[in-house]
């Protein structure tokens, strides 16, 4: 068990930019977990306001895997960022099973 006195070196990120032509990748803690992070350019589909845009966008991926008992277990949240909107939806695969975790109000 963790005791209330526990001290934590956190170290969070919320938003990294990619290098110019390559991801940028770094490591995070968060309450003693680690997580992989890598930061990307990409194209993406999304439909704001009922108007289908294609356009570019940062991909920001921290990945955890963890063991409880015996059972290994991994976390993969996938953010999608957006010049002018910010983060415009967040995905979280637990174990396989993908879920949105939230959403900008204007994304249809």
């Amino acid at each position: 068990g963790v005791s209330a006195n526990t001290k934590y070196q956190d170290r969070l990120i919320l938003f990294a930019f990619p290098e110019k032509d390559k991801p940028f990748k770094w490591t995070e803690t968060d309450r003693g977990d680690k997580y992989q992070c890598l930061s990307e350019y990409v194209f993406i589909n999304a439909s704001i306001n009922h108007n289908m845009l294609f356009m570019k966008a940062i991909k920001i991926t921290r990945d955890n895997n963890y063991i409880v008992g015996n059972e290994k277990h991994r976390i993969i949240e996938t953010s999608y960022w957006v010049s002018d909107y910010g983060r415009i939806i967040t995905f979280v695969d637990w174990d396989g099973t993908k879920r949105t975790s939230s959403k900008l109000d204007v994304l249809d």
